[in-house]
This record gives structure tokens, C-alpha cells and sequence, in this order.
């Protein structure tokens, strides 16, 4: 195997025991890391503290404030400028041994693709499916491909996906630079799907790797129908869909996308979840002059047709295709 340098990223914050837990098994692994870096955003907790009494060869960015998901790992990329993989993990994920090593076995034989998505299970019950990649719909909402699906009875059609959740993810260093990485003012929720749309526009591929396993709680610490992660979702939901869209799949899709958030909005009901869904909303719809301006940029570096994109939608209201 041709020798790489990959740098494992952890953003903390609160993490408790998960934090350990994540970082026991990127010291497990069969094919070690050069690094690991752990990016603190303000941790109130102690799960620093046990890090540090634990283990031995992991170093920490301490942030005076929280600064969000997509900013830490931007900073963290750029504290290490010699790397040629970067290895996205969640604190709430568990990597099997074997998880970087096959990651890598799959890189190399695919030297044009960009990102690499992990098949991560449900740590309670691992013998169920949290994820196989990220599907992108064509209007403009997103799921995990398999999420809720038997193991025994997973059997993927094939090892592209549109994205890779960066739950637990490998990213090629160079088409990292190329797009910018992460955008910042997402903060946290779909900045993975925004980077996988900017990866697919810039001509590249996403594949899942079934044999690169991780164990994954799945919003553990942010909560998944929290009033926080709604509003950062569904906002985060709409910016991707008006930077990356390119025309004339933007003025074919716009209705879709309407309707598609009038549905989210009307299924959650009039209470908390709805009205953080409809905050959400109005957030996006007022920075949208901002993203135009963003979108321009990435829209005049595309090198993907219109009909590459829409192989790599999803047209169907299920993940199961």
C-alpha cells in the first residue's frame, strides 16, 4: 500500500464518555493515523480532561467559544498542511479497526474520486443499518441511503453514493483545497451534503465502502429533533439546494423544492418543531442574496453537466431505489 499521510479530525463538544470512546477506537486502528486532532469548541464538560488522562499521542485545538462544526474542521485541515487524507469523525462514532485501512485500500484504487463514505451501524443495535452514504433528492431533501435497514438484508446496488456523511468520512486533501472545504456559515447539519454537492460540480465521485464499518449514536449529543438541529437542518437544507443547483436544473427543481418545504413544515405540526421549521425557513430565504453571490463562484468553476447531476439525485421519495 502506497504510504499516506491522513490526519483523523474529532469536533467536541460535551462529548463525555462518547469522546472517549471515539477516540479509544482511532487508536485501535489496524493502519494508524499520523495524527489525531481533537477540535474543542468550548466544552463545558469533562471530556477533555479524561482525553487527556487516558491517552497519549492525540492533540487538542481549544476554542474560547463555539465556533460550530464546519469551522473547526476547516481549522483543523489547516493546522496540518502536509496531509494527504483527512479522516471527518464524529465523537459519537466508533471506527472498527479495519475502518481506515479499507478506506484507503478503496482510495487508491480509485485515484479520481474524492470521498469516501463509511457504512456506519446503529451502536445499540448494530445489527441495523444508521447509514450507507448520503442521497441527495432532486428538490432538495436529503436522507442517509439504508438508514433503519436489517444488515443481514443490505445489499447495495451499487458503491456510488452522492455523498459521504462526515460522521465518519475520507476526503482527498487535494479535492478538499480545490472546493474550499467546509462552508462556515452552516455552522453544523448538511455541511456534508454542501461540500458532496461542491465535490460532484468540481467532476468528482463519492463512493461507499460497505467494508469500512463504524459505529455511529446519530445526533447524540446535538439531539436529532432538537429545536437547534431543525432550524440549522432546514436552513442549511435550502442553501445548499440555491448555491449548488445549477441552471437549467434550478428552475426545473424550484417548484419541487417549495413544495417540498411547505411538507416538512405542515408534518411537524404547529408546535416547537414546526415553528423552528418555519424560522428556518425565513433565516434562509433572507441570507439567500448572500448565497447567490457564493453561488455564482461555485457555478462558474463547474465542470459536471447537468445530466451528471441528475444520475446522482435520487427521484424517488425513498432511499430505497
Amino acid at each position: 500500500m502506497i504510504s499516506h499521510r491522513v490526519i483523523a479530525i474529532v469536533v467536541n463538544y460535551n462529548g463525555g464518555r462518547l469522546l472517549s470512546e471515539c477516540v479509544r477506537s482511532l487508536l485501535s486502528q489496524s493502519r494508524a493515523f499520523d495524527r489525531i486532532l481533537i477540535v474543542d469548541n468550548a466544552s463545558s464538560d469533562d471530556s477533555l480532561e479524561a482525553i487527556e488522562a487516558e491517552f497519549q499521542g492525540v492533540d487538542i485545538l481549544r476554542q474560547p467559544t463555539n465556533i460550530g462544526f464546519a469551522a473547526a474542521n476547516n481549522l483543523a485541515v489547516k493546522a496540518d498542511a502536509s496531509a494527504d487524507y483527512i479522516a471527518l469523525v464524529n465523537p459519537d462514532a466508533a471506527p472498527r479497526p479495519d475502518w481506515l485501512a479499507e478506506l484507503l485500500k478503496e482510495a487508491e484504487r480509485h485515484p479520481d474520486t474524492a470521498s469516501f463514505a463509511s457504512l456506519t451501524l446503529n451502536t445499540s443495535k448494530p445489527d441495523i443499518i444508521d447509514g450507507a452514504g448520503d442521497a441527495y433528492h432532486a428538490s432538495g431533501l436529503v436522507w442517509r441511503q439504508g438508514h433503519g435497514q436489517a444488515l443481514s438484508g443490505f445489499r447495495p446496488l451499487e458503491t456510488r453514493c452522492f455523498s459521504a456523511c462526515a460522521a465518519a468520512a475520507l476526503y482527498r486533501r487535494s479535492a478538499w483545497d480545490e472546493v474550499g472545504g467546509i462552508f462556515e456559515p452552516y455552522f453544523c447539519y448538511q455541511e456534508d451534503i454542501d461540500l458532496g454537492f461542491r465535490l460532484r460540480l468540481a467532476g468528482y465521485d463519492c463512493r461507499l465502502v460497505p467494508s469500512a464499518v463504524a459505529l455511529h449514536h446519530g445526533s447524540a449529543i446535538t439531539g436529532k429533533d432538537s429545536e437547534f438541529a431543525l432550524f440549522h437542518g432546514h436552513r442549511n437544507l435550502v442553501w445548499t439546494f440555491f448555491r449548488n443547483m445549477p441552471w437549467p436544473l434550478l428552475l426545473l427543481l424550484l417548484p419541487v423544492h417549495l413544495l417540498a418545504q411547505i411538507y416538512l413544515t405542515l408534518r411537524h405540526g404547529p408546535g416547537n418543531q414546526g415553528r423552528s421549521i418555519g424560522k428556518a425557513f425565513i433565516a434562509a430565504w433572507k441570507a439567500l442574496p448572500a448565497r447567490w453571490a457564493e453561488r455564482k463562484a461555485i457555478q462558474r468553476h463547474r465542470k459536471a453537466s447537468s445530466l451528471d447531476l441528475t444520475r446522482a439525485f435520487s427521484w424517488w421519495p425513498s432511499s430505497k431505489r
